[in-house]
């Protein structure tokens, strides 16, 4: 008699720990296809030890540069969004999804990257103490997305229908940066990008937050308050990481640290009024969510569930 353990339609535990172990390193990697394209070449830096030329820079699996502090945030959580949605859509429905080793896998892969741009980036800056806060700043700002990847992996991964809210949101935004990451990176060796993409990577994070809305719903407080958060997130967060581009990524503030946070200051508020594109943000998504909604009770009406 055939053992069911053993049955072809259900993978072996060396299979599943495998597959799962792979889907958190295939997602790492995913989400750091941008750097890939680009040429995984260290940018250039202010404060290094010797006069270097581009080409010259050391190889990274990071892009440690103060310029590209958002860029590398949205790289490791579209990591994590990647390997949650591939555990969720694909793992579980073949009975080999294990969060835990999807989990191992893909903080792993993201903290060794950590290293070596951190090992690497150390070994060419000039010894100052100026150049230790810049990089413990980088490895800081590396090592709390890695936290954030793995949070929106265990949610998109999990049964929490806030959780899995609140993961698809995080997810989302770093989606439209990761566009727009890999759009300048292709573009960048081919030519002047088609402005649509451009307008992808804007408002395709909104639909992608309303859909995910009006799937759960707001039904009881906890997807309530998961839907009002994303929404306030969705408004926030761009918002946010436009202030701190614009802020961290000019020389002039650097040199003079007293003028950064009030440059930063004023540009969030520009970002999140509508000259920032953030009322219509929203308006996309509660759009799209009543829309969700109404769709998903009408078929259930229809078919009787």
């Amino acid at each position: 008699m055939t053992d069911p353990a053993s049955s072809p339609s259900e993978p072996s535990a060396a299979t599943s720990a495998l597959a799962s172990v792979l889907c958190g390193v295939v997602g790492a990697g995913i989400g750091l296809l941008p750097w890939w394209v680009e040429g995984i070449t260290l940018p250039l830096q202010n404060i290094w030890a010797t006069e270097t030329m581009p080409d010259a820079m050391p190889l990274a699996l990071l892009p440690f540069s103060q310029y590209y502090v958002t860029t590398i945030a949205a790289m490791l959580v579209m990591g994590g969004a990647v390997a949650g949605a591939a555990q969720r859509w694909l793992l579980d429905r073949w009975g080999a999804g294990r969060r835990n080793l999807v989990t191992a896998g893909l903080a792993a892969t993201q903290v060794v990257c950590v290293a070596q741009a951190a090992v690497v980036t150390g070994g060419g800056l000039e010894d100052s103490s100026r150049a230790s806060v810049y990089l413990a700043g980088l490895v800081l700002a590396a090592l709390v997305s890695v936290a954030v990847a793995v949070a929106v992996q265990r949610g998109l991964a999990g049964r929490g229908s806030a959780a899995v809210v609140l993961a698809a949101t995080a997810g989302a935004l770093a989606l439209g940066m990761w566009i727009s990451a890999l759009v300048a990176a292709t573009w960048g060796i081919v030519g002047t990008p088609p402005s649509w993409l451009y307008g992808l990577a804007t408002w395709l994070p909104s639909i992608i937050v309303g859909v995910a809305i009006g799937v759960c719903g707001v039904a009881t407080a906890r997807r309530a308050v998961g839907a009002a958060t994303s929404l306030l997130a969705l408004w926030a967060l761009p918002a946010l990481a436009t202030a701190l581009s614009y802020a961290v990524g000019s020389r002039i503030y650097l040199q003079n640290p007293a003028e950064l946070v009030p440059a930063g200051l004023q540009v969030l508020g520009m970002a999140l009024g509508p000259d920032g594109g953030a009322p219509q943000r929203i308006l996309i998504a509660v759009a799209v969510g009543v829309t969700t909604w109404t769709v998903r009770r009408t078929l259930a009406r229809r078919t009787g569930h």
